[in-house]
């Protein structure tokens, strides 16, 4: 881990990696700086060969509450495009990954904070968890937010949250499909490292493809995406740890992965 980051901490549990928002002094709001470091910090994560799965939370009492956007609004436009593509940068980060990414919302996701749930793989989040995209109130609108929610929120809804800052609870969002399940608000981050070490039990070489299969395949046509499928299943079929899982079960033992 290079242990440079600003507004955003790093840390390492076994083959388990937490990158934590942490300046809860201002809700968790990723400015450039912020934005940078966490962009830095999956990356560091990704590197680490250690780490099969990482965990997303926050520190304090937000999870995260969106943009700082550094430079609004009368400061130069140059800053502001920088800030803007810092955002573009940390959400192909997200993509790029090839480890299973998990949210414990643990408090309040408002703007950007909903965008990373949405590009998180799984997400766990409190009971009283509240979410929305307050942008409009701030003055602008939730353009990067709505890159990635779109996929998955339909028109009406989006725009619902969008147009007349609604918040919604943790039922809603369960509801809507943007998290997998919801528990006691001080069992959140509990919860994340049950799931990423029962991901972690398994082989990383067909999480990681399979991961990256689908991220390649969603913005496909059906004919493309069963197309692109036959070649990906090769790809999984022949790596050792693959193999080695089948030789395994035949052999009755455990299987020793590589992770290749």
């Amino acid at each position: 881990m290079s242990g440079k980051y600003t507004g955003i901490t790093v840390e390492k549990k076994k083959n388990i990696g937490y990158v934590f928002f942490d300046d809860p002094e201002n809700n968790n709001r990723t400015g450039y700086a912020e934005t940078v470091s966490l962009t830095q910090a999956l990356k560091d994560c990704d590197a680490d060969k250690e780490i099969k799965a990482v965990i997303l939370s926050g520190k304090g009492n937000a999870f995260c509450t969106g943009g700082k956007v550094d430079g609004f609004p009368d400061g130069p436009l140059l800053t502001q495009k920088r800030f803007a593509q810092a955002g573009v940068d940390v959400l192909r980060a997200f993509f790029d990954l090839s480890k299973p990414i998990i949210a414990a919302v643990n408090a309040q996701a408002l703007a950007g904070g909903l965008m990373f749930i949405e590009v998180c793989d799984l997400a766990v989040a409190g009971r009283s968890v509240m979410f929305g995209l307050p942008e409009i109130k701030r003055g602008y609108f939730p353009m990067l937010a709505m890159a990635v929610l779109q996929k998955s929120l339909p028109k009406k809804r989006l725009f619902e949250l969008a147009f007349t800052n609604k918040q919604v609870n943790a039922e809603t969002m369960l509801e809507w499909n943007l998290i997998n399940e919801i528990t006691d608000d001080d069992k959140v981050l509990k919860r994340a490292e049950e799931i990423a070490e029962t991901i972690a039990s398994f082989s990383s070489v067909p999480i990681s493809l399979g991961r990256d299969a689908y991220y390649k395949m969603i913005d496909l046509n059906l004919s493309s995406s069963i197309e692109y499928s036959g070649c990906a299943l090769l790809n999984i079929l022949w790596t050792d740890d693959v193999r080695e899982t089948a030789h395994a079960q035949e052999e009755g033992r455990e299987p020793i992965y590589k992770g290749q």
